[in-house]
This record gives C-alpha cells, structure tokens and sequence, in this order.
C-alpha cells in the first residue's frame, strides 16, 4: 500500500494539497494512510502481546530449571497458591493471541481452596496438559474448537481440587487410551512419549491423580488432574 501511494504523489510534489483534496485519486490517499495506520498500530499490539508471551515463557522455563536444580538437592519448594490464577499463567503460556481465531476458551471455576505444593512443577504439567490439548485440536483441523477448563472441589477421603480439561481435537483410540501416560508412548510423529509420563509422575508425587478419557478418535479427550489440598503432604 505504501508503494501506490508513493506512486500516486509522484509528479505533484508542489500541489500536494490540490491533488490531496481536489483529485479524484488524491482524496482517496488521507483514507489510505488512516487505514494502514489502524492496521499497523493492531499489528504492533499483536506483536507486543507474543512478546510478553515470550517473556512470560522464558521466565518460566528459568523456573523450571530452578526448581530441578533445587529438587535434585532436596524437595521442591512447596506453597499455598490458587489453581484458579496458575490455570490462567497457564493458558497465557500455551496459547498466542492468534489462536483465538480458531480456538474458544471456556472456564467454569468453582470457588476452591488454595493448595500446598510446587508452583512451578504444577504450573509445568498444566502447560503440558494444555499444549497437548492444543496440538490435538490442530491435528483435528478446523476454525470452531473449544476447550473448556473446570475447577472444582471433590471431598472422598480428603480435600482435592480437580481441574478438567476437555478439547474439541482428534480424541483418542480405546488401544491407545490404557497407554497414555506409558514412558515412551506417543502417536505423534515428533513426540517422544516423555511428557504425560513425566506429569503422571510428578502428580503421583504431589499424593494426585491423572486420568484421560475419550469417546475416540475424533471425540474429542478429556484430562482430568485431582490434586489434594495439602499436595505432596507425607509423599516420598
């Protein structure tokens, strides 16, 4: 667009206000540039907004690797903290401003009691949990998926939060199901098997639970973290 308007001032450089408010082609150069400005002001804040993801991203990952520096030394530094604020980090780590073209995020949060336990760990496995869920519904295809994301208080033997994630993505096939979380498994062709392994591990840790669910491939799959309250409370 700049090059056109380049080319239509070229040859009036002593009467641009003539051209500009009398010419047929001059007056629609003002409505031009307004235009593109709009553009390119959207196209900066979109720039800053993945920027600020980037940022947010490094810095977790520096965390990460502080707390596995720290954990090989002794335990994880456990805390009280909201899961409801950790599962918002979350989805700001995991998914760019783009992707809500194709991508509605629904949340259901109950109101629930703080927990007790690694924030970066946990904070790790819900980006896990959720990128999966992403690539799925890529994999899936298509403009119009949802994920829903439910918090919500369960009391059986003790006090848990248990936070679901179900996608709209290419689900899961009942050979695969029982083998989800297997070290070394995976139906991606750049997947390693490590990840869902490593997150049913340290959920074990923290005294919780990882489950998936699926109808099949095609419907879709639901992940399903059950946390205690005081997590990782009396865990080896």
């Amino acid at each position: 667009m700049v090059h056109r308007i380049a080319e239509l001032l070229k040859g009036h450089d002593e009467n641009w206000e003539i051209f500009l408010t009398q010419d047929p082609k001059g007056k629609r150069i003002p409505p031009a540039i307004m235009k593109l400005g709009s553009h390119l002001i959207e196209e900066q804040q979109t720039v800053l907004k993945e920027l600020e993801g980037l940022v947010r991203n490094i810095d977790h990952v520096k965390q990460i690797i502080i707390s596995h520096q720290t954990m090989a030394k002794s335990r994880g530094m456990r805390e009280s903290l909201s899961v409801v604020e950790l599962l918002d980090q979350a989805v700001e780590l995991s998914f760019q401003p783009g992707d809500a073209k194709w991508i509605r995020i629904q949340r259901d949060y109950q109101a629930v009691p703080a927990v007790v336990t690694d924030r970066h760990q946990l904070l790790q496995i819900l980006v896990n949990l959720l990128r999966n869920a992403k690539q799925a519904m890529q994999l899936q295809g298509g403009v119009d998926h949802l994920l829903t994301i439910r918090v919500k208080g369960r009391t059986d033997d003790e006090l848990s939060v248990v936070i679901t994630i179900r996608d709209t993505g290419m689900g899961i096939a009942p050979e695969h199901l029982a083998r989800m979380f297997t070290r070394g498994f995976t139906t991606k062709h750049d997947g390693n098997g490590i990840g869902l392994h490593s997150s049913m591990v340290t959920i074990h840790r923290m005294g919780g639970l990882l489950q998936a669910h699926s109808e099949g491939v095609g419907a879709g799959a639901t992940l399903t973290l059950i946390l205690p309250v005081e997590a990782g409370a009396g865990q080896t």
